[in-house]
């Protein structure tokens, strides 16, 4: 498998000159210390479960939770068990160029531009899907990182 196209430096991740967009999976068995990117991370838990750590506090990652990341936002994950999580990355570039239009949209709009700077975000969102009725000990989370507009 090839490198992904991300650098580091510091605990900041960008692109490698030229990339607009990246998806990859990634199984966490060890640390994945704190860090922050120049672009945005849209990250789908598929697996195993964790915690998301950020300015908005620690939240309890589970399957079919999602969080959508802003550039410049610190995040890590600890805690976790066989972590599986399938990141969606791209450019502010392409944010800002190809995907303008999206600001026309009202979902859209709200989902990449407004919605994670919104009362107390602090530049991410993050959604859960409805607990089963056996997962009870799963409650309501991500306060003050709904989906709602």
């Amino acid at each position: 498998m090839d490198e992904p196209p991300i650098d580091r430096v510091g605990g900041l991740l960008h692109f490698t000159e030229g990339t607009l967009a990246y998806a990859d999976h990634y199984l966490h068995e060890q640390s994945h210390p704190v860090h922050a990117h120049s672009l945005v991370e849209v990250a789908v838990v598929t697996g195993g479960e964790g915690v998301h750590v950020s300015l908005a506090g620690r939240q309890p990652l589970a399957v079919g939770d999602v969080v959508l990341l802003r550039p410049g936002v610190w995040h890590g994950y600890e805690g976790w068990r066989r972590l599986d999580v399938f990141s969606c990355c791209f450019s502010s570039d392409l944010l800002q160029r190809e995907l303008a239009w999206a600001r026309a949209d009202p979902l859209l709009n709200h989902l990449l531009w407004t919605g994670p700077y919104s009362g107390q975000r602090r530049g991410m969102s993050g959604w859960t899907r409805p607990p089963s009725p056996s997962a009870s000990s799963r409650s309501t989370r991500w306060t003050g990182c709904g989906s709602g507009p």
